[in-house]
């Protein structure tokens, strides 16, 4: 079990090196029931702290998802890439990307860009919004935040078609996870950082 009170030594930004160790460490991570990530976030709105917790596994038209729980909200992310299917609020189907949306693409080699075309649903309000960002592995770079040190990829999306960035995470493959999310918005920027772990 590790957790984020033992951070992992700070190392110089580095040009990645292509070997299969690298590789390896960059594919997609394989979560375990009860793996945990604490964060803090911030917004114009507010601030606050929050736990996502991989809760169970569940099969979906034929498809392996984990389901990763956040309160009340459900996140359904597909075990083969961690994209993002859909989320539950008390059962009932909330938001839904079609298909669903890659947050990343496996391993992270610097430079790897990727675009997609998806379509955001809100079944509840009847609202559809078609979206393609486009996205890219844009450096490899050793951050800290209160959970500690830790070498990261990090991705930058794009609005595909005016260009605008709207969304940046750093993944950490000691973590598992993003450790540092930032989400640009119409109403300004929504920052999440991890301040602790529980691996199993």
């Amino acid at each position: 079990m590790a957790t984020g009170s033992v951070p992992v030594p700070a190392r110089p930004t580095e040009a990645p090196s292509h070997t299969a160790a690298n590789t390896a460490e960059t594919a997609v991570p394989q979560w375990q029931l009860a793996d945990e990530w604490q964060f803090r976030w911030e917004s114009l709105q507010g601030k606050g702290t929050f736990v996502s917790v991989i809760q169970r596994e569940e099969m979906v038209d034929g498809v392996a998802y984990y389901v990763e729980v956040v309160g009340q909200r459900e996140i359904y992310v597909r075990k083969t890439d961690l994209a993002e299917a859909m989320e539950k609020v008390q059962g009932a189907i909330e938001s839904r990307n079609v298909p669903p949306r890659l947050v990343a693409m496996w391993p992270l080699v610097l430079g790897k860009q990727w675009t997609q075309t998806y379509t955001f649903e809100r079944p509840r309000l009847r609202d559809t919004v078609e979206v393609t960002q486009r996205c890219q592995v844009e450096a490899m770079e050793t951050i800290t935040v209160p959970a500690g040190t830790f070498r990261t990829s990090k991705i930058g999306c794009y609005n595909q078609r005016t260009g605008a960035l709207v969304y940046e995470s750093w993944y950490a493959p000691a973590v598992k996870y993003w450790i540092r999310q930032r989400i640009h918005g119409p109403v300004g920027i929504l920052e999440r950082e991890l301040l602790a772990f529980k691996l199993h």
